[in-house]
């Protein structure tokens, strides 16, 4: 009775620890303190779109996977209409994922290894998190599960339960971004060359047999579903066919280890030297076909996340959250394989011993909150949530706040600049489901989209635009032809002059519309009334 006390004492003290870890990423989201940026607040914009009965790819249009708008419509569902529902999710998410994986490691490798692995892959985390709410971060869910349940059955036979949420995390990570399925692939992967190079052909024939079944019935599903809503061949066109021609669009194609190693700092460091060492012993043994499908596993993951962050020839932060799994399962190898010999045994022993490590973490945790001031965001966030709700409990953008307090409800703004937030944040639809024009690499499709977008603005044209190109200004064109002129002058410049009708498009603007004001740095143009004209 009392060793079961203890345990659930200890454990209690274990997720408090771990949810205090997710809230100290978190804070990067939090929605009262922060603002959105450009892709976390489309998703929350195409959130609000499909609670309004909108249509992914119609009407709005980007080139991820359909599982990311709907998760943001189910935050604001839960949140009513608030990020807060959105940022509740992605604790829930983290939290389940790192306890799930700290439990599993826990009995692999010991408590102190779980400790270190879970410090060490949500610092990691925090380093690439870009305010969070992207596909990579989502996906880490059926990773880390995945991932949890491999470790645990490792040297037992996998039971078709394993292999049905395998095929279930391949296809809901595809269907976040293709790039995602590095974690389910690769042990799917790496038991199967397990099996064939033991000669196990019937665990091998059922291993392929039910996580191909369980693939292909989430995937049929999920397809079923966009069929009956007219778009199956719209989504695979965005979110599959034209990502070919996104990831072509940089002529040098490069591995993205080293400034993935820079982003994460230090726990990937330890998870590159971890890799090292598995990989001299397996050279040293020469062979792999001794070896188990864990280590098969670890053997590739990192090298096939480098490889799969870094096809789009772009290195944006949010790309390397998809490391964190690889970061986790090294950073524990390598310190239940090189902690002895670094370490004293005295703090090992603290570390081992679940009440005395918690003792020792548990106000560093606290120390960090405060000397950060996460502390008093966090404080400051939960008086306006419980006492002050009416004075509002997001961000509040003064950009926002003017586009709101100057047009009706049913009025559309269009933030050029492809700086789409500003929607989501002034409750006002775009006028054009293609928010991130002229930004779009060249395919098959960019030109009937720019047309599309010409067409729309041209018959429905928004009672605001907002000119945003200083976000992006070696990239996207100015309103104002002045600075236009003067950034096409500029040498080395990386101007979209590859998308067209941006001509058509700055000539309509000129015509019927007047720069009003400059609020935070961005001009706002009024939609010229007909006595005016």
């Amino acid at each position: 009775m009392k060793r079961n006390i203890l345990e659930r004492f200890n454990a209690f003290w274990g997720l408090l620890f771990l949810a205090l870890l997710v809230a100290l990423v978190l804070s990067q989201s939090n929605p009262y303190k922060e603002a959105l940026s450009r892709d976390n607040g489309f998703f929350l914009y195409a959130g609000s779109q499909i609670l309004k009965g909108k249509i992914p790819y119609i009407d709005f249009w980007d080139s991820k996977g359909p599982i990311i708008f709907y998760i943001n419509a189910l935050g604001l569902l839960v949140g009513k209409g608030s990020r807060w529902g959105v940022w509740l999710l992605e604790f829930v998410f983290l939290f389940v994922e790192s306890a799930v994986f700290f439990r599993v490691v826990q009995k692999k490798w010991g408590h102190g290894a779980a400790l270190f692995s879970s410090i060490a892959w949500l610092y990691g985390l925090s380093r690439v998190f870009e305010g969070g709410n992207f596909t990579e971060e989502y996906s880490l869910f059926l990773s880390f599960i995945s991932l949890a349940y491999f470790i645990s059955l490792d040297g037992k036979d996998f039971n078709n339960k394993f292999l049905l949420l395998l095929g279930l995390a391949l296809v809901v990570n595809f269907m976040f971004r293709a790039n995602n399925i590095g974690v389910p692939l690769l042990i799917f992967l790496s038991i199967s060359f397990s099996q064939l190079s033991s000669r196990k052909y019937r665990q091998l024939a059922q291993t392929i047999l039910v996580t191909l079944l369980a693939t292909v019935a989430s995937f049929l599903i999920i397809s079923l579903y966009f069929s009956q809503k007219g778009i199956f061949a719209e989504m695979i066109e965005a979110s599959i066919l034209y990502n070919f021609f996104y990831s072509q669009a940089h002529h040098a194609f490069y591995l993205s280890l080293w400034r993935g190693i820079g982003y994460i700092g230090w726990p990937a460091f330890i998870a590159l030297f971890s890799y090292l060492a598995v990989l001299y012993q397996v050279v040293i043994e020469r062979s792999l076909k001794s070896l188990s499908s864990l280590k098969i596993f670890v053997l590739f993951l990192l090298p096939l996340e480098v490889i799969l962050s870094s096809i789009s020839g772009k290195s944006y932060l949010h790309y390397f959250i998809s490391w964190m799994p690889a970061i986790a399962v090294l950073t524990a190898i390598s310190f239940s394989t090189f902690s002895e010999h670094i370490f004293s045994m005295r703090f090992l022993d603290v570390l081992e011993d679940k009440k005395n490590s918690f003792i020792l973490l548990l106000p560093i945790a606290f120390a960090i909150y405060m000397t950060t001031g996460i502390f008093g965001d966090y404080q400051e966030t939960a008086a306006r949530l419980l006492f002050h709700r009416e004075k509002g409990v997001e961000y509040n953008d003064p950009l926002a706040d003017f586009l709101r307090e100057n047009t009706e409800k049913e009025d559309t703004i269009l933030a050029w600049g492809v700086y789409p937030s500003i929607n989501y944040l002034t409750k006002r639809d775009a006028p054009t489901p293609f928010l991130f024009y002229p930004a779009y690499e060249r395919s098959p499709y960019t030109e009937d989209m720019a047309l599309a977008f010409s067409t729309m603005i041209a018959e429905a044209p928004p009672a605001m635009i907002v000119d945003m190109y200083s976000k992006a200004p070696d990239y996207i064109l100015s309103i104002d032809p002045v600075i236009r002129a003067a950034q096409i002058e500029r040498e080395g410049i990386l101007i979209f002059e590859k998308t067209p009708y941006q001509n058509a498009f700055f000539n309509f603007a000129e015509t019927h519309y007047k720069k009003i004001i400059t609020v935070e740095g961005f001009d706002i143009y009024s939609l010229i009334s007909d006595k005016e004209q």
